[in-house]
């Protein structure tokens, strides 16, 4: 675990972004710091330091271009995910999501984070005022989180 990321969960930005770039010091491995840019990414973005997001989100897609294993592919979806909102490729990000991240976060019953993506095309659809299926994915939100319940 990284202590950046439990600064982050504590709600420690400031603190939570030291540590992802001291751990980036440590790490030699490409899929290791492309994770710990995952995190700063978020953390930058949760902050609205979006050049800094940006920053961490190309250099993560980058450090993973040649890697094809199942850890770097999950990392390599988000970090895409977070690219297309920085660029504001909205539409991309909407079907990149939809078609491509959630998928396979399913096939892994990864609820967690099913329930954070579809809260992302959720506002988005608000945003756009197209209901429907920002109630659909509203649904999929609650039902991510009864499956952590039953978990």
């Amino acid at each position: 675990m990284n202590m950046g990321h439990l600064f982050s969960e504590k709600g420690d930005s400031e603190q939570s972004i030291h540590y992802y770039n001291k751990s980036l010091e440590y790490f030699t491995l490409d899929c290791d710091k492309a994770l710990t840019l995952l995190g700063l990414t978020k953390e930058y973005f949760k902050n609205n330091d979006f050049v800094s997001a940006y920053k961490g989100a190309t250099t993560g897609l980058s450090l993973l271009e040649h890697h094809d294993d199942i850890d770097s592919l999950d990392t390599r979806l988000e970090l895409s995910a977070y690219k297309y909102r920085l660029n504001e490729q909205y539409d991309e990000m909407e079907y990149f999501i939809k078609n491509e991240l959630l998928p396979i976060l399913s096939q892994r019953n990864n609820y967690v984070k099913i329930a954070r993506y579809s809260e992302i095309l959720s506002k988005y659809y608000s945003e756009k005022k197209m209901y429907k299926k920002a109630l659909w994915f509203e649904r999929k939100i609650s039902l991510a989180y009864k499956e952590m319940a039953d978990i």
